[in-house]
């Protein structure tokens, strides 16, 4: 249609959405919908619009679920997640969401060009966890974390920040615990990130996106997907075969061993995982704790080296003192019958203790090597 704006970044807004909204670029497509940057008429802000398809508003089942989940999204307020402002249907029957605009790159970019740095890997999975715990207090399910669905950015104040995206998969209705995924034919979440019991059974609740979280750091690790194919039936086939891949066999670098166990209880059996966002995230903090502590233990060998280094050179020294003191003390005493043995051996330990006394004062003027 005839442009009706056009913002600094040179997106050019044309078709009016209910009168509030101004159409922009399409960010992407989804099996649910579209998604579109959209400028609000009067506050003059951008956000971003998911537009769900037709065909799909056509169906009652669904349009009840999507009021339902928008109504459930609207609530959550979490620095990790992107919130939902808006929502409602256009005047032609097309039902949307209107969300926080959030620039950034999505993990998938940024690992696709390799592997993260382990503290970049675990800080990240620890936001999402925040922000996932947050989300399953609100009664919110998401259904498909994964790594295009998590934007680095950064908030006004600077601060990096991972935002989770895309919660229009999400359920609201946790009491009941489990759900059907299927409708019409329709599998829900992507094959990677998929819990194996979600293939046997179609069903989900927050073990299997705490599982999602898992495979999404996995990944982040080794710096591609964990299981090969070139299908989604080649996938899922391959994950039911190695349900329970393990960091050493997909990398060859070195991982330290907290982190190795936390990856392998949280894509592990579902008895075995974490049962809940906050045990997962307090699990990855002990993670960091151990790692920290396992960095400074060459550091504290190398300064007992150093110290032990300082002993070796200067017990020289304090052997000749010994011994010149012993010396000594059998020369003053010799010829002498006044002055049995055991005052010698008194004398000579008193002497060696002041030695010794005298050796540590200098080890403390010795000046720190670097």
């Amino acid at each position: 249609g005839k442009p009706k704006s056009t913002d600094a970044s040179g997106t050019v807004y044309t078709e009016a959405i209910e009168g509030r909204y101004l159409l922009g670029d399409c960010l992407g497509q989804g099996a649910m919908g579209s998604v579109h940057k959209v400028k609000h008429v009067k506050l003059a802000k951008r956000f971003a619009m998911k537009i769900i398809h037709p065909q799909l508003a056509k169906q009652e089942m669904l349009v009840a679920r999507f009021h339902r989940e928008a109504e459930a999204l609207s609530r959550l307020d979490h620095p990790n997640c992107v919130g939902v402002v808006d929502f409602g249907q256009t005047r032609r029957g097309d039902f949307f969401l209107v969300m926080d605009y959030v620039e950034g790159q999505d993990l998938s970019e940024i690992v696709g060009r390799g592997p993260l740095a382990i503290d970049d890997a675990i800080e990240i999975t620890k936001q999402v966890l925040r922000g996932l715990g947050h989300a399953h207090k609100a009664g919110i399910l998401h259904r498909d974390i994964k790594l295009e669905n998590l934007i680095k950015a950064k908030d006004d104040d600077g601060v990096l920040r991972i935002k989770i995206l895309d919660f229009g998969l999400a359920k609201d209705d946790l009491p009941e615990d489990l759900e059907p995924l299927t409708q019409a034919g329709m599998l829900i979440g992507t094959p990677q990130y998929l819990a194996p019991e979600i293939i046997e059974t179609q069903t989900m609740n927050q073990q299997t996106d705490l599982y999602a979280v898992g495979i999404t750091l996995f990944r982040m690790l080794i710096g591609g997907p964990v299981w090969p194919g070139d299908d989604i039936v080649q996938v899922l086939q391959n994950k039911l075969d190695n349900p329970h891949p393990k960091l050493s066999d997909l990398s060859s670098a070195a991982f330290p061993k907290p982190l190795e166990r936390f990856i392998s209880k949280a894509i592990d059996e579902p008895d075995k995982r974490f049962i809940t966002a906050a045990e997962m995230l307090g699990a990855l903090e002990a993670v960091s704790e151990e790692i920290a502590q396992q960095r400074a233990t060459p550091a504290a060998i190398k300064s007992r080296s150093r110290a032990t280094e300082f002993v070796i050179e200067h017990g020289k020294h304090l052997g000749k003192v010994v011994r010149d003191g012993v010396n000594k003390q059998r020369e003053k005493f010799s010829g002498d019958e006044g002055n049995p043995v055991g005052t010698i051996a008194r004398t000579t330990r008193d002497f060696v203790a002041k030695s010794i006394r005298r050796v540590k004062d200098r080890a403390k003027e010795e000046p720190k090597r670097d």
